[in-house]
């Protein structure tokens, strides 16, 4: 036997039936036998369970006819043998134990009955369950049209095409509606096809329905085709004339065509450029002047009734230039002055390319085109001068040469006088030392050669003939004395004429201030301190200039229009300036005004330097601590876990915060610092991880558990002093003292259910896990662990659990606090209540 001290036990399995005698010797330490003692154990045939049909389920619960369908049953005990009878005819299920199916099928549309029978190995039945089976009429597909297709994609007028339809399943009967009207398409099963041919051009619409045996009609497909214009044959130029085939720029010649067959058009084309023939049919013809040399090559085409063309012809027209003869020369004036200037006009009596002209021995190129040209040139030599005209034609073929003659005389010259002189300011000038003036003169007659005289300098004036001008820059002021004088040829002055420019003073500019940039010195950012450049542009130069900050005035640097002042900002906020800017005569033009704003300085920002946890791993409802360390002493320092934000306690450069987490996984966190101005400096990131605790009480062998967190050894039951025992190793609350009364298992569960005790709810029957997790089975009478604090635990009845056995839904798992073991017990018997519920423990 198995034990120890005065502690024994013997266990075996007895398969015979009676009466069995045993008997029981124990030895002392040194061997030696005591008194034995006699004993019995009287088995008995164990009962066979008559099952119960308990459920029956079909599936699916209404079956189509000649669809495969399962018949469920389940057994309150274990079953030898269940048969199901479906409209009188027995069939035998398969299975084994509690749970039993059958498969068949239905060709029968309505409603059977069936009856289904479990028996056990003696062959005794059990209460038997009747119910019906409902087999339905397998609905047909619906068709709906997926595809449709027209071959050819693009046919034409009254040509045949087909329209292709497939539809998604079988369909009986498939039309197409088109142009209001249904036609019934060819086929069967899913392919189906219809032929027909259209007058019209363009796109029509058509929509293809399918429908089964039952009449009904699927989804619907609209369709598109489009109907193109048959495409007229093209025709052709057999023949292509003109008359005359030869000529001369710009006659008139007659083009002619004949196509193969009428044609809707004929073009003539010359050097690219079409021109619409005139005619109907196969007779055309078009009557053009042609103003080019050479041989012309032209080409006639004819266009269908589609404006294709055809074939066309080709052919040549010679074209010849016309000879050129000078007909008309004309000299202007035909007698003039040496030096003068003579115009030489010719007409030729057919268009001309060039016309040249001899003089002198000298040829020169006319000027003009077709009939008519000219020539001009002065002729300086007195007496007569002979020239020839020679005209060319298109083709450069010269012509008759004509002469001719011009005579020329010596001119008489005149002493021109100074007739007129006009002095005047030149804009934007108002007559100031410094200003340009414009001095105009006119002669009596046309002089060579003009001057004037200004303060005893002579200037040479610009023009010609009798008008001359000359501009001048006068730098002295008051009265300055002017004279003009004029020249012939032969260097002859007639009268001149004198006169006084009078000049003003120029008054001084006044300077006003156009603009002013104010900047912050680098490295400065705008703070009290900083030092800032102010610049300034006046509209003309000043002499000097000021700026007024806040009541003080402070000389500027510069010269011209170009000034600045470099300057500190003490104070903080916003400070006013004016910038002044005078001439050298004291004047003050337009001021301009400003501000200048300056921000506090901030304090220097705060980094944390180092940041970290203790542990770096735990668990779930740990408590953590987290230090923090920052390269200067801080005004706060947060702690940010995720969206979360804590703030740390601490001082100066050392900050810590405990905190348990709660949340199982890798963390990511980060610390930040902030300085006396509430501004963040640089962060520091590091990671924790946090095991979840599945388990957090481990038992030990005395009775007592250990916390995993903190790893103390705690008592595993604590008596709460109301009634009520919590067990940290399961969680869970017990009452101190189970019922003293044994109850049928549904009047147990009422009774947890409707238990109320210290404002505790919620209360139930323990699971068979939850008894094999509190009894011990190396104790007995009660099986439960040493040191407990549990009174008045009646043994000699097992209790209740609330876990269905796996004989069948009237069983349930009971357990025996006598030795601590686990069983089945029916819900009709009595059994122990011991309720339970949650605890709630403090993490």
């Amino acid at each position: 036997m198995e034990g120890s001290g005065v502690d024994w036990r013997f266990k075996r399995s007895i398969k015979g039936i009676g009466k069995k005698e045993f008997a029981v010797i124990a030895k002392n330490i040194e061997g030696s036998e005591g008194l034995s003692k006699n004993g019995n154990i009287l088995t008995r045939k164990r009962p066979i369970v008559i099952p119960n049909v308990a459920e029956v389920s079909v599936s699916p619960e209404k079956p189509y006819t000649d669809q495969t369908f399962a018949i469920q049953v389940k057994t309150t005990g274990p079953a030898d043998e269940v048969f199901v009878e479906i409209e009188g005819k027995k069939h035998v299920m398969e299975g084994a134990g509690t749970e039993w199916k059958y498969l068949t099928q239905l060709a029968s549309i309505g409603t059977s009955t069936y009856k289904v029978v479990a028996k056990n190995s003696e062959g005794k039945p059990g209460l038997s369950k009747s119910g019906s089976i409902l087999t339905r009429k397998r609905p047909l597909p619906i068709p709906d049209v997926a595809e449709i297709s027209v071959n050819p994609k693009k046919p034409y007028t009254e040509e045949t095409f087909a329209i292709r339809v497939k539809t998604t399943s079988p369909a009986d009967e498939v039309y197409v509606e088109l142009k209001g009207k249904k036609h019934l398409m060819k086929g069967e099963g899913n392919e189906w096809e219809y032929l027909t041919r259209l007058a019209s051009i363009g796109p029509t619409k058509f929509r293809v329905i399918a429908k089964n045996k039952d009449g009904k009609q699927g989804l619907t497909k609209d369709g598109l085709v489009s109907i193109a214009k048959r495409i007229a044959e093209a025709i052709d130029v057999v023949r292509a004339d003109v008359v005359p085939k030869k000529g001369y720029p710009g006659q008139e010649y007659m083009f002619e065509a004949t196509t193969a067959t009428p044609a809707k058009s004929v073009s003539l084309i010359i050097e690219d450029k079409p021109y619409n023939m005139t005619g109907s049919g196969t007779r055309w013809s078009l009557k053009k002047k042609v103003e080019d040399l050479g041989t012309i090559s032209y080409a006639m085409v004819a266009k269908n009734e589609d404006g294709i063309e055809g074939g066309s012809r080709i052919g040549t027209l010679l074209i010849k230039a016309r000879s050129v003869r000078v007909v008309e020369v004309k000299a202007s004036p035909e007698t003039g002055y040496a030096g003068d200037s003579f115009s030489i006009t010719v007409k030729t009596d057919n268009p001309a390319s060039a016309v040249s002209l001899e003089l002198d021995g000298v040829t020169y190129k006319m000027k003009g085109a077709g009939r008519e040209w000219v020539f001009k040139r002065k002729i300086q030599e007195v007496g007569k001068k002979k020239f020839t005209i020679i005209a060319k034609n298109l083709e450069g073929v010269e012509g008759l040469a004509k002469s001719s003659d011009i005579l020329t005389k010596k001119r008489l010259l005149t002493i021109p006088d100074v007739a007129s002189v006009d002095v005047k300011v030149v804009s934007p000038g108002k007559g100031y030392t410094g200003d340009s003036y414009l001095v105009k003169a006119d002669t009596s007659e046309p002089a060579d050669e003009v001057y004037v005289e200004i303060e005893g300098k002579k200037f040479a004036m610009k023009g010609a003939g009798t008008k001359w001008e000359y501009t001048a820059k006068i730098d002295k002021l008051g009265a300055n004395k002017y004279t003009v004088a004029a020249l012939n040829r032969e260097g002859k002055q007639g009268l001149a004429k004198s006169g006084n420019i009078l000049t003003k003073k120029r008054p001084l500019a006044i300077p006003d201030v156009a603009s002013v940039d104010v900047s912050v010195v680098s490295p400065g950012e705008g703070y009290v301190g900083d030092s800032y450049l102010i610049k300034v542009s006046t509209a003309e130069p000043a002499e000097s200039v000021t700026v007024d900050i806040e009541g003080k005035k402070f000389s500027m640097e510069g010269a011209g229009t170009e000034w600045k002042y470099l300057t500190q900002l003490n104070k903080l906020g916003v400070s006013k300036y004016t910038v002044v800017a005078v001439n050298k005569e004291g004047r003050q033009g337009l001021t301009k005004q400003g501000e200048i704003k300056t921000a506090m300085r901030p304090t220097a920002l705060i980094n944390v330097a180092k940041a970290e946890v203790t542990p770096a791993k735990g668990y779930a409802g740990k408590e953590f601590t987290f230090t923090a360390s920052t390269d200067s002493p801080a005004k706060g320092v947060s702690l940010v876990i995720g969206k979360d934000r804590y703030e740390m306690t601490g001082s100066g450069t050392e900050w810590t915060l405990k905190k348990k987490m709660e949340k199982a996984g890798d963390l990511v966190f980060y610390m930040v610092a902030k300085n006396e101005d509430d501004v963040e400096g640089g962060s520091k990131t590091s990671e924790l991880t946090v095991a979840e605790l599945k388990k957090r009480y481990s038992r030990n062998k005395d009775g007592t558990v250990t916390d995993a967190i903190t790893g103390e050894v705690k008592k595993r039951f604590i008596d709460n002093g109301d009634g009520t025992v919590t067990d940290l190793y399961s969680n869970l609350m017990w009452l101190k003292s189970p019922k003293q009364v044994a109850l049928k298992y549904e009047d147990a569960v009422e009774y947890c259910e409707n238990l109320k005790t210290k404002g505790y709810e919620e209360w139930r029957l323990p699971t068979v896990q939850e008894w094999r997790a509190i009894m011990d089975k190396t104790q007995k009478n009660p099986s439960l662990p040493p040191g407990h604090p549990f009174v008045n635990i009646p043994t000699q009845t097992g209790y209740w659990s609330k876990t269905r056995h796996k004989f069948g839904p009237l069983y349930v798992w009971q357990v025996t606090l006598w030795y601590g073991k686990a069983g089945h017990l029916s819900k009709n018997k009595y059994g122990n209540v011991w309720p339970v519920r949650y605890a709630e423990l403090q993490k």
